[in-house]
């Protein structure tokens, strides 16, 4: 119930109304209609405040009232314009399959891509809906120089979310339908900061989410940043997804705090080189 700016990244979205206003403020709260967002829009020289109230209609589906105010010198406000929108959800499936894939990746990034690409055939084709492959899909981790680990290399040889190895993983999981969830060695925002992250994409090929490694393990302090953010679950017609990455699993506390999160699957891609890890997976 309160006035607050609208966070400047945000308006990479594309929202329309902040294309108007790139000071926008905006404020929440509840009330007898449900939760409602209401924001000063000023356009053509005339202050207008626009209004709209998000209310579950049942549990797969929500209904927002969208509501534009003009408003006068005096305050008074005069609705302008009323519209309705409906969101729904993919309800849960009530039975779905899910693969583990083990998997050593080598140096050839374009090979470990088609690696993925042919386990997540393989999978499709046992009817799995979900695929889970290890921790650094995208490459072995050869980021040495002069026998020594060295952040340098490793930032050379890190991917990025928009680039080709995950851009590829993304395209097959839109052809074959399936979600994956996969680790991918990714940039950070400077230099040479580098994240173990974890990166779960839906059957239409977008990114649902990205996780950072927690809890590092030997060898990976020397070369990567631990993840800082609050754990993540993520609202799936699978259910509710806990992402993990390798020794977060090890931690009772990680698995123990999605849990408590609303998480029904934990899903860990891990990369411990062991002969049976995939059967902790999932």
């Amino acid at each position: 119930n309160k006035y607050h700016p609208i966070p400047h990244r945000l308006f990479k979205s594309g929202r329309s109304s902040w294309t108007l206003n790139e000071e926008a403020t905006w404020l929440h709260r509840w009330d007898a209609r449900g939760l409602c967002c209401e924001q000063k829009l000023p356009v053509n020289g005339k202050e207008y405040i626009l209004r709209y109230w998000r209310s579950f209609v049942h549990e797969n589906e929500i209904r927002v009232d969208v509501h534009l105010y003009e408003m006068s010198l005096t305050g008074v406000e005069t609705e302008a314009i009323h519209t309705v929108r409906f969101f729904q959800r993919m309800p849960f499936k009530a039975k779905w399959t899910a693969a583990a894939a083990q998997f050593f990746s080598g140096t050839d990034v374009e090979q470990n891509l088609q690696m993925c690409v042919d386990w997540m055939k393989r999978a499709k084709a046992k009817g799995a809906d979900l695929i889970v492959m290890p921790e650094n899909s995208n490459r072995d981790r050869t980021y040495f120089k002069d026998g020594k680990p060295n952040r340098e290399v490793c930032w050379e040889h890190a991917e990025t979310l928009d680039g080709a190895f995950v851009n590829g993983v993304r395209a097959a999981c839109k052809d074959l339908g399936m979600w994956a969830s996969l680790g991918v060695d990714l940039r950070g925002k400077a230099k040479p900061t580098v994240h173990i992250g974890i990166i779960l994409i839906r059957p239409d090929g977008e990114i649902e989410g990205v996780v950072k490694k927690h809890v590092l393990w030997d060898y990976e302090y020397t070369l990567f940043e631990a993840g800082g953010e609050p754990y993540q679950v993520f609202d799936t017609e699978l259910g509710r997804l806990g992402l993990l990455c390798c020794a977060d699993g090890i931690v009772p506390e990680a698995a123990r705090v999605l849990s408590l999160m609303g998480a029904q699957v934990l899903v860990n891609s891990l990369n411990s080189r062991g002969p049976d890890e995939m059967r902790v997976h999932i």
